[in-house]
């Protein structure tokens, strides 16, 4: 038998899990349908705070990154966009003329 995460959402082909301890300072993974095995457990209302507590984490760490490429000679940050499920980040950037 092997771990037991509580999915905080669907998606595709693939569920986002909520982990025990952080992993790289993520508390989330994601999961291929074909890897997991669901069961039943009673619905809790974390769920929605987690979502919110991966985009917050997801937002930071891309902020934190355009902030870092700010003084970059060769190219610019303009923008990015967070993905909950899966978890995710895409960094838009354009070369310095």
């Amino acid at each position: 038998m092997g771990d037991t995460f509580p999915i905080v959402e669907r998606a595709g082909d693939g569920y986002a899990v909520k982990l025990d301890k952080p992993i790289n300072g993520l508390n989330a993974a994601w999961l291929q349908t074909a890897a997991a095995v669901i069961t039943a457990q009673q619905a809790s209302t974390q769920s929605t705070s987690f979502v919110d507590q991966i985009f917050s984490e997801l937002t930071e760490k891309a902020a934190r990154f355009r902030q870092s490429y700010q003084n970059n000679p060769y190219v610019i940050v303009t923008g990015f966009t967070v993905n909950v499920v899966p978890p995710s980040v895409s960094i838009n950037f354009e070369f310095k003329k």
